[in-house]
């Protein structure tokens, strides 16, 4: 992890750091993370903003099993009962070569788990880190372990998968289900009317 805020961390705020090359590059199933939030806090007042993420790997392992937790994720948040997490204008990009190598494996530019809540605004996720072997494995810009629910405040934000290898490339993901389409996401989250999906230059 580039940067982690750990249990009990109140009003913090991330802000102009460039956090790149965390790599895992074994093969036992696991992934780097830019920036991790785990204070088990209902009312965490915790800002991650105006950060530049890149370069973020690892082999993955199976997100219906563990979450985000083993895979690479740009901005991931965590925990059960966490709350208050505001995250706001980052520029994640998942860069190429492929790394991901392990069943039902993820990489992810912003991962909610454990039911945690995040208000997600404004921010670039371009995500182009795939697979390199046969295994059923995919490439997301945002994901929601349990629901949309987790999604507090959810608006103005840029998602772009071109992720190569013959997975599947996703806008969101909630639970088991991947959304392909800005317009399925804005469905399946309610939200998201002024978001957009176009490639960065």
């Amino acid at each position: 992890m580039g940067i982690w805020l750990a249990s009990g961390t109140t009003n913090s705020i991330i802000e102009n750091n460039v956090l790149h090359d965390i790599k895992y590059t074994e093969t036992n199933g696991y992934g780097g993370k830019g920036v991790a939030i785990s204070t088990g806090l209902p009312a965490s007042n915790n800002t991650i903003k105006n950060n530049m993420i890149y370069a973020i790997t690892g082999d993955g392992d199976d997100y219906n099993n563990f979450g985000a937790a083993f895979c690479p994720v740009g901005i991931y948040a965590y925990g059960v009962g966490q709350g208050g997490v505001n995250i706001y204008h980052n520029s994640v990009y998942l860069t190429a070569p492929n790394t991901l190598n392990h069943n039902i494996a993820y990489s992810i530019g912003i991962a909610l788990d454990n039911n945690t809540k995040a208000n997600i605004k404004n921010n670039l996720i371009y995500n182009q880190l795939g697979r390199i072997g046969g295994n059923n494995v995919g490439a997301t810009a945002i994901a929601a372990q349990t629901n949309a629910s987790q999604f507090t405040s959810l608006n103005y934000n840029n998602y772009v998968t071109t992720a190569t290898g013959g997975l599947t490339n996703s806008i969101g993901k909630i639970a088991g289900t991947d959304y392909t389409t800005l317009a399925n996401w804005q469905t399946a989250t309610g939200q998201e009317a002024n978001s957009l999906s176009v490639t960065p230059a």
